[in-house]
């Protein structure tokens, strides 16, 4: 195949991984070997002759740039081997057609690609699945070293630099009972990394010493009906607690209830996020809408008029401009703040949304469903950046680590925690000699 400039050819073999790349009018020992990840399929060049782009059999199409010997980079999406690629026009858009069904459409522009190769894409499986665990939730600490895990009976905190386990907090003790079938249902780092707070069944919250794991605050009754989410606002100075119907307000100094505030009640929990800065809450209203209110006064600050029956999940933006939700299909909204009114709609869960998170950055966001995946999205390309595959079961918490670098997950059944970190920038390009 040659390039549409004339300057390039690339042929490759079917039933092997290499491609063989190189200028048309150069000596041959100029050449080079693109290794893949899997056979090609298919190639196709960039109507700028700039990029080469490939389709393998394992659900990958790979970009190459031409005009570097950078690593290529990889475009996940697709749930089967990718058969065939093909430009629209002179648009930066590449179609790729799958065995599993679906044609899938790429930004091709550096923009897009720069996002592609900043994603996070290989596994490090911290805990394996196992039979009887649960994963409910998990928190990273502010200094981006330890992610505590809530697997109901115990609380896990691992060490994200060795991968190893630091700690294992039985939430009996924790919550000071003898009943051994306590639960966590919930945790969160407080601001500052000093407090590790924890929430139960017995709709109850506690908080320990984030070093020692040992309670400097006793078991305070906050709701009703269980405690589903927790996150610290104005400076760790207060925690909010959601459960299904309300969100409770708590003082962390007095350690007593502020106020409470109605909400959705959702059968597996009440969705909500707070500000980076601290000051917002976003969360779902009895009437089914969205709105983020100004903690400190309890003011409606911005609603997000679109309706849904159950909000799975909600996350704000780290520049507070905007929020994200899910409704009960798995599709992910993305909603403007300031100018109120829509800016993204994303389909492609099969099944309900109930975790969100967005990279430091605000330039990922990743959704984890019902249907065992995570999915990251560019929100300001439009496009589905990736589609990571790996959980047993549902995915039942998300958030980012190593400062945007990686990104941590558990799912429900079996209790699995992954670290999903992005490949380093290595060179896969060997000159044919």
């Amino acid at each position: 195949m040659f390039s549409p400039d004339g300057r390039w050819v690339a042929m490759h073999t079917t039933g092997h991984r290499r491609v063989l790349l190189g200028p048309v009018r150069q000596p041959s020992d100029e050449h080079r070997v693109l290794e893949l990840s899997a056979d090609v399929r298919a190639l196709a060049f960039s109507a700028d002759s700039q990029a080469l782009f490939a389709a393998t059999t394992d659900e990958n199409v790979h970009a190459c740039d031409l005009t570097s010997s950078d690593r290529p980079v990889v475009l996940r999406g697709h749930s089967d081997g990718v058969n065939d690629l093909a430009f629209l026009g002179p648009e930066p858009v590449l179609v790729s057609v799958s065995s599993d069904g679906t044609a899938r459409r790429w930004r091709t522009d550096a923009a897009a690609l720069t996002r592609a190769a900043e994603l996070p894409s290989e596994c490090e499986v911290l805990r394996a699945a196992e039979e009887g665990r649960v994963g409910l939730d998990l928190s990273v600490a502010p200094d981006q070293r330890r992610l505590a895990v809530a697997f109901y009976r115990q609380v896990w905190v691992f060490d994200l630099v060795s991968g190893r386990v630091e700690a294992k907090v039985l939430s009996a003790d924790a919550f000071g009972t003898a009943d051994p079938d306590t639960g966590t249902t919930a945790v969160a780092y407080s601001p500052d990394g000093v407090h590790l707070a924890l929430g139960g069944l017995g709709n109850q919250v506690v908080l320990l010493d984030a070093a020692t794991h040992q309670p400097v605050k006793p078991p305070l009754r906050v709701l009703h009906r269980g405690v589903a989410r927790m996150a610290f606002a104005l400076g760790g100075r207060v925690l909010v607690v959601s459960g299904t119907g309300e969100v409770a307000l708590v003082d962390v100094e007095d350690w007593q209830v502020l106020r409470h505030i109605p909400a959705a009640g959702n059968a597996l929990g009440e969705a909500l996020a707070v500000s980076a800065n601290g000051h917002w809450l976003a969360m779902a209203t009895t009437n089914h809408h969205v709105v983020v209110r100004e903690i400190a006064v309890d003011r409606l600050v911005a609603t997000c008029p679109h309706p849904v029956r159950f909000v799975g999940a909600v996350a704000s933006s780290p520049d507070a401009q905007s929020v994200a939700f899910s409704d009960e299909s798995g599709a992910v909204y993305l909603w403007d703040l300031t100018g109120q009114r829509p800016l993204r709609r994303w389909t492609g869960h099969r099944g309900e949304v109930l975790n969100l998170a967005f990279s430091p950055d605000g330039r990922t966001l990743a959704s984890g469903g019902f249907d065992f995946t995570i999915r990251l999205w560019h929100p300001d390309l439009d496009q589905e950046a990736a589609i990571l595959t790996g959980h047993p079961s549902m995915i039942f918490g998300l958030a980012f680590a190593a400062h945007g670098d990686a990104l941590a997950s558990v799912s429900l059944h079996g209790g699995a925690v992954l670290l999903w970190r992005a490949k380093p920038a290595t060179n896969d390009l060997a000159v044919a000699r």
